[in-house]
């Protein structure tokens, strides 16, 4: 009877196993492909200073930033600010002078309008460590800046995003699945032993 319901089981889980493998397959050829990038850079402003830390996610198929969690911290306090998708607004991908989006700008949504802009040495179509470039100072809209109270790149300091992949929901479900199948394999060598 044990045998029989384990069979059973086994069975279940093989075909789950094989609709989990399709369904992974379905969703990685239709899924966006995400890049969290990991941001870190140092501004200065007269004698103050400001660090920037944090990451916003790049979708590379529809070419947007879906989230972000990036703060500016330090001496210049007009520049400092906590930029998410609740308090600021992330406006455009900028295509740079390349064909490769390379320049981010967030906006604070609301008055004193606090604003931080990303002048990246590199496309963000594909992981990688990337410099930021200082860019024209502020002068243009291509440079790497914090305002209010407006600190420039600080260029003695390495100033990089990193860009990892976010792994898709079809490959979590592909291990789980798995495991769970290497699970009730142990399982039914142990009750035919006993």
């Amino acid at each position: 009877m044990n045998q029989l319901r384990i069979s059973t089981i086994l069975k279940a889980c093989l075909a789950l196993t094989v609709a989990f493998v399709g369904l992974g397959f379905a969703q990685s050829a239709s899924a966006d492909q995400l890049i969290n990038w990991t941001v870190n850079a140092n501004f200065t402003y007269n004698s103050q200073s400001n660090t920037e830390t944090g990451s916003f996610t790049y979708d590379v198929t529809t070419n947007t930033i879906t989230t972000w969690d990036i703060v500016v911290a330090g001496t210049n306090t007009l520049a400092d600010f906590t930029y998410t998708p609740g308090d600021s607004t992330q406006y455009t991908v900028y295509e740079s002078f390349t064909s490769n989006p390379s320049y981010v700008n967030f906006n604070d949504s609301s008055s004193p309008y606090d604003y931080l802009d990303l002048d990246i040495a590199g496309a963000l179509t594909s992981p990688a460590t990337l410099n930021l470039n200082a860019g024209s100072n502020g002068a243009t809209v291509y440079s790497s800046i914090v305002c209010r109270g407006c600190g420039l790149l600080n260029t003695n300091d390495t100033n990089t995003v990193t860009g990892t992949l976010v792994p898709e929901p079809g490959s979590l479900s592909l291990l789980v699945c798995g495991l769970l199948g290497l699970g009730m394999l142990f399982a039914k060598r142990r009750v035919v032993l006993n």
